[in-house]
């Protein structure tokens, strides 16, 4: 791989971007306002008829997360745990991949008292994570004729990168933008449907 093919990926790998979605919340939003009963002109909301239009919704997705990634992969034959030399075989592999993150609703708590909502919301977590296969691109690909590479190592390097990309973005802390995106989206949705409602989101305490 030549300097320049290698600067071109390192600016690809750095324009990362972080962008918040509202489909999940507009669904919601139509479900809410279905939801409502009129009884002498006054909304009239219940913790079973706000649950059940939750769950419909299943899950509110709050962050997409694009990025590119590179990394180099390598193994050596072995016999009985020694390395036998001359047997190296390596490449580089980059791709562009997309995470999406935010809440499951099937496991929301709520409860209605008086004039206040409380809704409980189970901790965020990664809905999805998938990988541009035109993307794709192998670089400084080195064979070995005693240790060939196979398609099952191309797969389990692939695998093997995917969970290193989501702790990565778990340990930059994209699941709690993720559970702040979803109580700022479901608090302010519920607000504008039940403006006589004191709208209170939290999150559930671990165990």
């Amino acid at each position: 791989m030549s300097k320049k093919q290698n600067q071109s990926i390192i600016r690809k790998m750095i324009s990362i971007t972080i962008i918040a979605l509202i489909l999940g919340a507009v669904c919601f939003l139509g479900g809410v306002l279905l939801a409502q009963r009129t009884h002498s002109g006054k909304t009239v909301i219940t913790s079973d008829t706000l649950f059940q239009q939750l769950r419909s919704v299943s899950q509110l997705t709050t962050i997409e997360y694009h990025y590119t990634n590179m990394g180099k992969f390598e193994k050596n034959a072995d016999l009985n745990g020694w390395t036998i030399p001359l047997t190296k075989a390596s490449f580089i592999l980059a791709y562009d991949g997309k995470i999406t993150a935010g809440v499951r609703l099937d496991d929301v708590k709520i409860d209605v008292a008086q004039t206040t909502i409380t809704i409980t919301l189970p901790a965020a977590e990664i809905l999805s994570h998938e990988v541009d296969e035109s993307s794709i691109e192998v670089y400084d690909e080195s064979n070995n004729i005693f240790n060939p590479i196979s398609i099952s190592d191309y797969a389990a390097f692939s695998k093997q990168q995917k969970e290193v990309m989501e702790n990565k973005v778990i340990e930059g802390g994209l699941l709690l933008q993720a559970r702040q995106k979803a109580g700022e989206v479901i608090s302010q949705l519920l607000t504008t449907a039940n403006p006589e409602y004191t709208i209170v989101v939290q999150e559930a305490k671990s165990e």
